[in-house]
């Protein structure tokens, strides 16, 4: 009876803690984008800047969907 019921408490822990993973952990693997951009000078610096805001923007959105699945930058 003792067995039954530490196996049973196991099995409660091991779904909560399923429960609990971030869905970082189920998402798609990410797209990796490189700029070719010199950051040296003012046009570079605006244009990074603004390609970020643009992946966090696409990221919040849930990721682009790449053949059915949600794929984020």
């Amino acid at each position: 009876m003792r067995r039954k019921a530490c196996f049973w408490t196991v099995l409660f822990f091991l779904a909560c803690a399923w429960a609990l993973l971030p869905p970082v952990l189920f998402a798609g693997k990410p797209i990796i984008m490189g700029v070719p951009t010199s950051l040296g000078f003012l046009e570079g610096k605006e244009g990074l800047f603004s390609l970020n805001m643009a992946v966090d923007e696409v990221n919040k959105a849930g990721g682009v969907n790449v053949a059915g699945v949600k794929r984020p930058f």
